[in-house]
């Protein structure tokens, strides 16, 4: 028999998805689709690494913190979400890159660079929102659901920023710092659930799509014009 269980988890984890044509095109139809693929696997391998990690060294941590306060609040969002997450999931996408920039060329389609941090991402929100929707003490419909157009797309953003700033040549120190700050602010938003935060977290999460928007039309144009160039 379906149970709410498993609505939740299928809730959590298929609308994800939906997300690949939204902000990529049509993968089916993308001559790099392999690369959106591997990402998202690479997300998720992400995602599950931590939960591996805070089973084993830092129990009691996957749940949401009891008391919100302040230091509690600062602390989830800068070091055990911020700093930790940022640092797999930015790790993971370096890794993938390395292991795919024989086969594709980023370098001639700058794109690539925001196709491949997106699915890492979103692979990553995928997975973590799924487990989520698994724990029985935040596993509730509107938890889940609330997280399918706030922290996925979120997640996304956070890694687009570091790959765009990575197809800059930014030092990397300075790209991860950037996407921590982003994650941390928009979970010390996110974590004390009150109006005041509600509002600020919705307006990060609009000025995160906008941004995420101009870098991908930025990253577009970029390979245009070196398209343009070497014909010229």
């Amino acid at each position: 028999m379906f149970s709410i269980k498993a609505f939740t988890l299928l809730l959590a984890t298929l609308p994800g998805f939906f997300y690949l044509p939204l902000l990529m095109g049509n993968p089916k139809k993308m001559k790099s689709s392999s690369l959106l693929w591997i990402g998202l696997l690479a997300g998720a391998l992400s995602a599950f690494s931590i939960m591996l990690l805070k089973s084993f060294f830092i129990k009691g941590t996957l749940n949401p913190p009891s008391k919100e306060t302040l230091t509690v609040t600062l602390f989830v969002s800068f070091i055990e979400a911020g700093l930790l997450e940022e640092c797999f999931k930015n790790g993971f996408y370096l890794l993938t890159y390395q292991l795919l920039k024989k086969k594709f060329d980023f370098e001639a389609n700058k794109y690539l660079y925001f196709a491949l941090g997106a699915t890492v991402g979103l692979g990553f929100g995928i997975l973590e929102n799924g487990s989520y929707a698994l724990n029985p003490n935040v596993g509730e419909v509107s938890i889940v659901f609330g997280r399918l157009y706030t922290t996925i797309p979120a997640h996304m953003m956070m890694n687009i920023l570091f790959a765009y700033l990575h197809s800059k040549k930014v030092n990397l120190f300075l790209a991860l710092l950037s996407s921590i700050v982003f994650h941390a602010v928009f979970d010390f938003f996110a974590l004390p659930s009150t109006i005041l935060g509600g509002i600020l977290l919705k307006a990060t999460l609009v000025m995160g799509v906008g941004f995420a928007v101009w870098m991908g039309k930025d990253l577009l144009n970029e390979t245009k014009r070196s398209a343009l160039e070497s014909i010229i």
